[in-house]
Formats: C-alpha cells, sequence, structure tokens
C-alpha cells in the first residue's frame, strides 16, 4: 500500500524499515524526534500534519534472541485524523487487528509481509476524527504538540521574495537613472551625461549593494531555519526501536 512503512524487529537481524524508502525513513525518525519520543518500546501515535505515525504495538512474538518483537508503522495517505483517534481510543482491539496482518511464514525467513490495506481499513472505521496539525497520544492521555513546519515555511519564503523583489526593483531603477542618452552627430554616437551628479554612480550602486546584503542576510537565516528542522535520522540508535 502506497504511503504506509513498517519499522519492526526481524527474527535475525535486529530492526528495518519496509520497504525501503530513505525519505520516508528520515520522516519516521524525524517525527519520532518532534514528539519527543526516544524509543518504540511503549505505545504511542502522533499526527502530524496529517501523517500518522505509531509504535509500541505489541505483536505476542519474540526474536530468535529472545526479545519481544514490537510493531510501529508511518501513513501518509487516507483519512490518518480517523486513524489516530482509532488507535487513542481502541489501543488494545488496534494491536489484536494488527496482529492478524502479519504473515508469519514469511517472518520466519526474515520477510517483513503485512496486509497494510486491511488494517488501514479497520483504522479508518471509528466515528470520530483528529484535525488537529500536531497531537500527540500515550497512555497518559492526549496533548497537543508545538507545531513549526508547514505554516513557517510561506512566511520566511514570503519575506525573502519581497526582499528580492525589493533588489530587482531598486537595481531596475537606479539603471534607468542612470542610463545615458545617444545623440546622432555626424554619423557618431556622442554620450551626454551632464544631466548626472558626478558621485550619483558610486551612490547608486552603494544603494543596490546594501539590497543584496539584506537579502544575503534572509537567506542566511532561512538557511539557519533549515537547519534547525531538518533532523538527522543518524541522531537515532536503531537498535533501540
Amino acid at each position: 500500500m502506497t504511503g504506509f512503512y513498517v519499522l519492526t524487529r526481524t527474527w535475525k537481524t535486529g530492526y528495518r524499515f519496509t520497504p525501503e524508502d530513505h525519505s520516508a525513513e528520515e520522516k519516521f525518525y524525524s517525527l519520532l524526534k518532534t514528539a519527543g519520543i526516544f524509543a518504540t518500546e511503549e505505545p504511542f501515535a502522533v499526527l502530524y500534519d496529517g501523517c500518522l505515525i505509531a509504535g509500541g504495538m505489541e505483536t505476542g512474538y519474540c526474536d530468535k534472541e529472545g526479545r519481544a518483537i514490537r510493531f510501529s508503522f508511518m501513513l501518509e495517505t487516507g483519512d490518518t485524523g480517523k486513524c489516530f483517534a482509532h488507535l487513542a481510543g481502541d489501543w488494545d482491539n488496534a494491536e489484536e487487528f494488527m496482529r492478524s496482518c502479519i504473515n508469519w511464514e514469511e517472518y520466519s525467513r526474515e520477510e517483513i509481509v503485512f496486509a497494510a490495506q486491511d488494517f488501514v481499513k479497520w483504522l479508518e472505521d471509528y466515528p470520530e476524527s483528529f484535525r488537529a496539525h500536531a497531537v500527540k497520544w500515550d497512555k497518559s492521555g492526549i496533548s497537543e504538540l508545538e507545531h513549526k513546519s508547514s505554516s513557517l515555511w510561506p512566511k520566511v519564503c514570503a519575506v525573502v521574495a519581497v526582499i528580492a523583489a525589493v533588489v530587482a526593483v531598486s537595481a531596475f531603477l537606479w539603471l534607468e537613472r542612470l542610463e545615458p542618452k545617444v545623440i546622432a552627430h555626424e554619423q557618431e554616437e556622442v554620450i551626454v551625461s551632464q544631466d548626472i551628479e558626478p558621485d550619483s554612480t558610486e551612490l547608486a550602486y552603494r544603494e543596490i549593494r546594501r539590497a543584496i546584503e539584506k537579502l544575503n542576510e534572509a537567506k542566511q537565516i532561512l538557511d539557519r531555519l533549515a537547519g534547525s528542522l531538518d533532523i538527522d535520522s543518524r541522531d537515532y540508535s536503531k537498535e533501540g526501536y
């Protein structure tokens, strides 16, 4: 099923993110960190900008070393608000249905085969739904998360766009003012510029440089903001999940 990913311990080799998708895996770990979740051993569900992640679901099985196999997943499509509400309101039954969706014969051969479509359909079959942008559920209840993703980017980009427009307009006006007048004189072009003050050229380029510096400052702010929001999944030790 498109937009559905699983993170679970395998029979022999540890945790695996399935299907393999580097950007989706980074997003999964990024949302974990945003929600303040540092392991997937305890039940949780997070709804963030329409993306649902949940984990700590007990499968009732252990790996070859005797460690409990727990199930976590990420859902990017469908009615994630209803899915979140169903998990928060009926976790135990959700766990039970999840277990029925795992193909344990394939699992014993190190293949993770999960009936994602059936699972999501079951989760969406719920009367309630959450429309919050950022909310988290765990055994202590439901809480709102600080939301600083997509709604912030348009504002920052708009500021940069305005500054860029100011630079463009300033440059155009100054260059219009400095454009030399050409007069035909005996089939030769004579440059006449006596109507321009001697130091106005330097003043014009000084103003343009100032505008460009402001644009560069805005770019640096945007870069710092991007760095603060880009969570590197490598900060996590996947063996802890």
